[in-house]
């Protein structure tokens, strides 16, 4: 992905996220306890869809929250959600992207609002945690990688990885091999998928 589509689908992602929080705070004003949660649910599946239309690897975690204040008859929250990872330049990496939400309840009236959005940049291969594609890494002839596919080969790396790590290495490697088999004719796309079944043996 180079640096343009990349901060392309950055603001992409922040403004689906702001119009998630929206839709949440819509439903908040207007539904009843009942019918409200499931609206809540089909509202985080239609934008978990529209990101995974954006062909990044949506995560869609919520992994903390906070009370900032409260008191009787008020309550303010932060809760993050990890929302996906997208490539990164640097290969063996990914960039991590959160975003920090405000719910807050005073009396009757709830508010959802988007706070923030920031992204962070890990290693995701490594060769105790991830073997396979650490060795992949090893086996693929860069040389002949031309830099128009660098960033999909990329992707396709840190995906393997993520996938590794998670213990769904074999589903993910089936896909990978599959998608590149199809695109096989581009002969950089050939070279990983040669270099994926000389590591598997």
């Amino acid at each position: 992905m180079n640096s343009s589509n990349e901060l392309e689908n950055i603001e992409i992602i922040e403004e689906l996220l702001k119009k998630y929080a929206e839709e949440c705070q819509k439903a908040y004003e207007e539904l009843e306890y009942e019918a409200l949660y499931d609206t809540l649910a089909e509202i985080e599946n239609k934008y978990i869809e529209n990101l995974r239309k954006l062909n990044v690897n949506v995560v869609w975690e919520w992994i903390d929250e906070y009370t900032t204040s409260q008191g009787i008859g008020f309550r303010h929250e932060h809760e993050i959600l990890y929302v996906c990872n997208l490539p990164a330049s640097q290969l063996g990496y990914v960039k991590r992207v959160f975003a920090e939400f405000h719910h807050g309840e005073v009396y009757d009236n709830v508010t959802f609002e988007l706070v923030e959005t920031w992204i962070d940049e890990v290693v995701v291969v490594d060769e105790e945690e991830t073997p396979f594609t650490a060795r992949l890494i090893k086996e693929i002839p860069w040389e002949y990688i031309r830099p128009t596919w660098q960033a999909n080969i990329n992707k396709v790396i840190s995906v393997l990885a993520e996938a590794e790590r998670a213990g769904k290495l074999d589903e993910k490697l089936a896909e990978v091999m599959n998608l590149l088999n199809v695109n096989a004719w581009i002969y950089d796309y050939q070279h990983i998928l040669n270099a994926i079944k000389r590591v598997k043996g």
